[in-house]
């Protein structure tokens, strides 16, 4: 089964070229983008890059990952890296917008989810611990506001997750060691019991186990070949008999809706792209504003050229 890797260099999905972006001391008056109204001064968005460029814990998880280096020269800052955290903090003006309009508050459980995003796309714990508070102060805003889409979902949300699974075939899985143990769980679920509550308690797939075994559309994850040829033909809404990978031995649960899982992932999309199609002032220094796409583009490499001797 597929084992994400940490997500670090891709901040929010973006897939950037390499290179530098040398941080600055500028006067605090300077911005470095404006949009919507609000700017942000090159002084406090390098204060943020430089404090990223300089976290050894980002560094390790980096190098451990085999990413871009975070800092490859002193004083300056990985470009791919800091075009990711300047397209978050642009969308945050759009975040904490929305937030204001809908009068949403944040709550402890905001905070924790907050916490878990951040460590999600910045990589471990350790690294948002080492980071300024106003980092996870964020990413409990964006939970915030992707919570509220999920309260009570729209019909365009569900729509949207259904376009991304073209198969619509939503797949969970209990995972566990011996046949004997499938075989016990596969009775209990027979018997009434609920599939979630297995996962959760039994499955040795921990990252699924959280999530009540939810394991994604079938159409956008990569699944070992017994598992995915089991679950591209078992009906709908029936539990598989036990499935042998060089895992272990799997339940699986095809269901033909999107779960909350699912819905969680698209409404996250929607909140991390709210800046798509806005207006932005950028520096050029950091890079480009690419409306449409709704990112910054780092800044291209200088021409080399060469003479002849």
């Amino acid at each position: 089964m597929k084992r994400l890797p940490v997500v670090i260099a891709a901040l929010v999905g973006l897939v950037l070229a390499g290179g530098l972006a040398a941080y600055l001391t500028v006067d605090s008056g300077v911005p470095a983008f404006s949009v919507a109204g609000q700017s942000v001064s090159q002084h406090d968005l390098d204060a943020e890059l430089r404090a990223l460029a300089d976290n050894q814990a980002l560094a390790r998880v980096a190098k451990e990952s085999k990413s871009t280096p975070v800092a490859p020269v002193k004083g300056s800052i990985a470009a791919n890296y800091a075009a990711g955290w300047i397209t978050l903090r642009i969308n945050q003006i759009f975040v904490d917008r929305a937030i204001a309009h809908d009068h949403l508050t944040v709550t402890a459980a905001d905070r924790s989810a907050g916490e878990t995003l951040a460590v999600q796309l910045l990589g471990t714990q350790q690294v948002v611990r080492t980071l300024p508070h106003y980092v996870v102060d964020r990413f409990s805003r964006m939970a915030t506001l992707q919570q509220a889409l999920l309260t009570d979902p729209s019909s365009r949300l569900v729509q949207t997750a259904l376009a991304q699974c073209p198969s619509h075939r939503f797949v969970a899985n209990i995972l566990v060691s011996s046949l004997a143990e499938a075989q016990a769980i596969k009775a209990q679920l027979t018997a009434g019991a609920d599939f979630a509550t297995l996962a959760g308690q039994d499955s040795i797939d921990t990252s699924s186990a959280q999530r009540g075994g939810e394991l994604g559309c079938l159409d956008s994850e990569q699944f070992v070949a017994p598992f995915e040829q089991a679950a591209q033909t078992l009906p709908i809404g029936q539990v598989s008999d036990p499935v042998q990978s060089q895992y272990g031995f799997h339940l699986i649960l095809v269901r033909d809706e999107p779960q909350p899982v699912d819905l969680a992932s698209v409404a996250l999309d929607e909140v991390t792209g709210l800046a798509q199609g806005a207006h932005v002032t950028l520096d050029p220094r950091y890079g480009t504003w690419d409306r449409q796409q709704g990112r910054v583009v780092i800044p291209a490499a200088p021409a080399t050229s060469t003479k002849a001797t």
